[in-house]
């Protein structure tokens, strides 16, 4: 469509009234409204008179005579009211008010589109359009001019006549009974909510060649909307790797839509090992497929590839900040570490400014990851700012705060760390495994010389952290097969949160059955039990079904014999004849369910058949499924509780050099002492003043929740080097 000139553009917005008079102001209404208000319509013609009796009245001020009262004096009183005032109409108008007038406008007429020459509407015409003969056009050319017709004549007109082909009938080719099942199973899916009745038929329909593929993609459909998503992941992913023209494209799109994150994977290798299956991609599921591909590749260590389909989702979808997070990713583990930071600087600076509409657990992974990458950077002032962004309710919250507190370290900012760490010590925390914040402790203690602080906090790692390892190391040498430990994690999460199993302290558990790799294998577990019981409640779900089906079909029966019965009264009764359509279209109607019903019964049957099979072979690959996502998550906890083993090994192997530092700083600060240096202010009671009683108590502080996260310590830097600089200044 050819684009609007400026003359047409400013004809369309002409105005479709125009005010042919002007009205009156605000201003004058106004005054009419205060006229009105003040204006008297009535005037006193003539005044009335007040009444002259003089009788008692009652409380509602009403006259009353005592008929007694009458008898003795023999004089009835006269009862005058008085008379009302004479009221005429008073002259009222108002003066100086006009209503505006709105008119139609005389709209101007739009320029006419100017008429195709002739030359170009024959060329988009194109084949010359033939003129209608008249009467004595379409008669045939046997008349001459002056001369009489002939035998002759006619016999010289020539007349083409085409033969026409004798009509053959095509061969007639029935549908076979699969077919007719497939139509059936159609029209019910097409329905909608009748998958529980036809996933049998389904079933049984992707046996056969001819409806293999089409049953296949309904079936997956099925499970899909079902929640079946181990059927659903191998019905359509089927059709993917065959690259079928029809049912490939839909297939794909519905698997990754929803696909769970234990099928990420498996879709990474399916589309990998398809020669053209960007055939099967749509512009409805180009995005949903990338994304997928990306974290399918990630997962499987292919970052290039998950980098190339990270930057192909759109703006403006649901994947994009997590596509755009992923791509940072994947650059650094290309090796691109400043590609990977300004992604991710890109990415939080959205989020700063309130766009993107991510979660709080994007915004936690950015903050922690921009965080690592710039204390590797040496960059600790953004490092710590970064850090402090994490939300308090997060996951990572306490790791971060750990890293924030190193951060603080390499800052020389001890008191921060020594009052991050003092945080997570506190009873808020006390079910959380942390031993690398004692050594934040214990380390930002001995670079203020406080070494009596640092000595108690690796006492506590001592205490406690040397009987979980120890307990720890008992419990592998009994139990070190994954499904075992797995059976014990399970146990604890049953359990009270509190409780310590199998003798290994609760916090070792909570810290392996919070990880998020566990967290996602146990997720797909569940998933994988809620789906065998959705298996077995569609068995159930059939049977009352068809239950609910037979007893409406026997109403519907009901119903068609007692219209059936009145309309054989009319061969007797002829005044019931003029009732007849109208019972007549009821039987059919009741006839039509009937049927219905019974094909509905008859579906439910078949289906039901089919279902019993199907379950049996989904329920097997479920049973293996389970199976081996049960050894993969005893795999990740075996590999997390070896991890942590040897953590707290190294923990408290550096414990005894820290120790050694405590001792070997306090002799240096004791000979500098000696030595004649000043230490500070001390604030102690004298060795020689002896107590009257126990002066020594464990408290250690109160602690604020509000404030956890955000406590410094308040002790002063005693170290000779400061002490020596303090005096200078």
């Amino acid at each position: 469509m050819p684009a609007r000139t400026e003359e047409q553009t400013a004809l369309s917005k002409q105005p479709l009234y125009e005010q042919r008079s002007e009205g009156s102001t605000l201003r004058d209404v106004q005054v009419a409204r205060d006229k009105v208000r003040g204006a008297s319509l009535l005037k006193v013609a003539q005044p009335g008179r007040a009444g002259t009796s003089k009788l008692p009245r009652t409380k509602a001020g009403v006259p009353v005579a005592d008929i007694r009262k009458f008898k003795v004096s023999k004089r009835i009183p006269r009862l005058d009211i008085g008379t009302e005032n004479l009221i005429s109409r008073e002259e009222f108008g108002v003066d100086g008010l006009s209503i505006g007038l709105s008119e139609p406008s005389e709209l101007k007429r739009l320029p006419a589109v100017p008429a195709l020459p002739e030359g170009e509407f024959r060329k988009i015409l194109g084949a010359p359009v033939a003129k209608v003969l008249g009467a004595k056009g379409l008669q045939a050319n046997i008349r001459t001019v002056g001369k009489p017709v002939s035998q002759e004549t006619i016999a010289k007109v020539k007349y083409e006549i085409t033969d026409v082909k004798p009509y053959q009938p095509r061969p007639y080719k029935p549908l076979s009974e699969e077919h007719l099942k497939m139509v059936a199973a159609l029209l019910l899916f097409e329905k909608g909510n009748q998958c529980h009745m036809i996933m049998g038929l389904f079933h049984q329909l992707a046996q056969a060649e001819k409806t293999k593929t089409e049953a296949t993609y309904h079936l997956g459909a099925c499970a899909h909307q079902m929640g079946m998503s181990q059927s659903a992941f191998d019905n359509l992913s089927f059709l993917v790797g065959r690259e079928d023209k029809e049912w490939g494209a839909m297939a794909l799109d519905l698997l990754a839509k929803d696909l769970p994150l234990i099928y990420e994977k498996d879709f990474y290798k399916i589309l990998k090992n398809v020669k053209s299956f960007k055939n099967l991609v749509t512009d409805k599921s180009q995005d949903a497929v990338a994304y997928r591909l990306a974290k399918g590749a990630y997962r499987s260590g292919d970052y290039k590839t998950s980098l190339t389909y990270a930057g192909r989702v759109n703006s403006g979808t649901e994947y994009y900040n997590e596509a755009r997070f992923l791509a940072a990713m994947n650059s650094f583990a290309l090796g691109d570490k400043a590609g990977a930071l300004k992604k991710l600087e890109e990415l939080a600076a959205t989020q700063d400014a309130g766009k993107g509409g991510s979660s709080g657990n994007m915004k936690a992974l950015i903050s922690v990851n921009l965080g690592r990458m710039y204390f590797a950077q040496k960059k600790y002032d953004k490092a710590l700012e970064n850090y402090m962004k994490v939300p308090k309710d997060h996951a990572l919250w306490v790791n971060a705060l750990i890293e924030q507190g190193w951060t603080q370290l390499a800052l020389e900012d001890y008191s921060g760390a020594i009052g991050n760490m003092y945080s997570l010590h506190s009873p808020y925390f006390k079910a959380v495994y942390q031993p690398e914040s004692f050594v934040v402790r214990s380390i930002g203690y001995l670079n203020i010389c406080q070494y009596g602080d640092a000595y108690k906090t690796l006492s506590w790692i001592e205490k406690d952290y040397r009987d979980w390892f120890d307990k720890t190391n008992q419990y592998l040498s009994r139990k070190s097969e994954p499904v075992a430990i797995y059976n014990t994690v399970k146990s604890y999460i049953k359990g009270k949160s509190d409780t310590s199993v199998e003798g290994v302290p609760y916090q070792i558990w909570r810290e392996m059955a919070r990880r998020k790799d566990f967290l996602n294998l146990q997720t797909a577990l569940n998933d994988k039990q809620d789906e065998a019981t959705r298996y077995n409640g569609i068995n159930e779900k059939i049977k009352a079904e068809k239950a609910s089906i037979r007893w409406h079909a026997e109403q519907a029966k009901k119903r068609f014999d007692q219209w059936k019965n009145q309309l054989a009264k009319i061969k007797k009764d002829r005044s019931l004849a003029k009732n007849q359509e109208e019972w007549l279209r009821n039987l059919r109607r009741e006839r039509d369910l009937t049927i219905g019903y019974r094909f509905e019964l008859q579906m439910l049957e078949l289906g039901r058949q089919g279902y019993l099979d199907f379950q049996k072979k989904s329920q097997a690959k479920l049973d293996s499924e389970t199976t081996t996502l049960t050894a993969r998550t005893g795999d990740v906890l075996l590999k997390r509780v070896k991890t942590m083993k040897d953590e707290m090994s190294r923990v408290l192997e550096n414990n005894e050099f820290l120790r050694y530092e405590v001792f070997a700083g306090s002799g240096e600060t004791i000979r500098y002492q000696v030595a004649g240096g000043a230490v500070g202010a001390l604030n102690r009671v004298p060795a020689s003043i002896k107590p009257t009683k126990m002066m020594n108590w464990s408290f250690d502080g109160e602690f604020w929740e509000d404030e956890i996260g955000s406590y410094r310590s308040a002790l002063n830097n005693v170290c000779p080097t400061a002490q020596a600089k303090l005096m200078e200044e």
